[in-house]
C-alpha cells in the first residue's frame, strides 16, 4: 500500500535503458492502445459486413447460378481422365468469368459452386450446344485436351456451359442426360 491507502504495483528499472521491465501500464498508454485496437477492429469488422452485404446484393441481383460440364461419349474416357477433363472446364471457366462477369461468378462462388456434369453424343453434339449458348450469349468454354493419355491432341473433350443463371443454362442442356 502507498501513503494514499490505494495499492500499487511496484516497477523495476532495467538498468541499462531506465526503462520498466513489467508494471502496471500507464493510463494514456492503456487508452492509445484500446483506441487503436478498436479502430482496427471497426476497420476489419466494416470489411467484412461491406463484403458479406455486396455478396448478398449480387446473390439476389443475379439469382441461381450453375455450370454445367458436357462430356462427349464416343471418346469412351476413362472416369478419372473425364474428371480430370471436367476439372480443367471448370479452371478455364472460372478463369474466363473473371474478366467476362466477376458479378455472376461472385454469385455461383457465393452459392457454393454448383456443377452438373452431362452427355453429349459427339463432337457435332457438342458443337451444336456451343453454337446454341453462344447466340443466347450463355459463357461457353472448351477443352481441348493435351494428347498425353487417351485421346489426340486437340481433341474437344469437354464443354463447360456457364457458370450463368440457372434457367440460361437450361435452355441450352436441360435436355441432356446426366453422366
Amino acid at each position: 500500500m502507498d501513503d494514499s491507502g490505494s495499492q500499487s504495483r511496484q516497477t523495476v528499472a532495467d538498468s541499462n535503458s531506465g526503462q520498466p521491465q513489467w508494471g502496471w501500464p500507464t493510463t494514456t498508454g492503456m487508452s492509445v492502445v484500446l483506441t487503436g485496437s478498436s479502430f482496427l477492429a471497426g476497420i476489419l469488422i466494416g470489411h467484412k459486413l461491406a463484403t458479406f452485404y455486396r455478396r448478398i446484393l449480387s446473390l439476389v441481383a443475379v439469382g441461381p447460378t450453375k455450370m454445367a460440364l458436357v462430356v462427349r461419349e464416343d471418346l469412351k474416357m476413362g472416369k478419372g481422365k473425364i474428371a480430370a477433363q471436367c476439372s480443367h472446364g471448370t479452371l478455364l471457366a472460372y478463369q474466363k468469368m473473371t474478366r467476362l462477369n466477376p458479378q455472376v461468378l461472385q454469385s455461383w462462388e457465393d452459392s457454393g459452386q454448383p456443377k452438373v456434369v452431362l452427355r453429349a453424343t459427339d463432337l457435332q453434339h457438342l458443337t451444336l450446344l456451343s453454337d446454341m449458348a453462344v447466340a443466347k450469349g450463355v459463357p461457353v468454354t472448351t477443352v481441348y485436351d493435351a494428347g498425353r493419355t487417351q485421346v489426340a491432341k486437340g481433341t474437344s473433350t469437354v464443354l463447360a456451359v456457364g457458370p450463368a443463371k440457372v434457367a440460361d443454362v437450361d435452355r441450352i442442356t436441360g435436355n441432356l442426360k446426366l453422366l
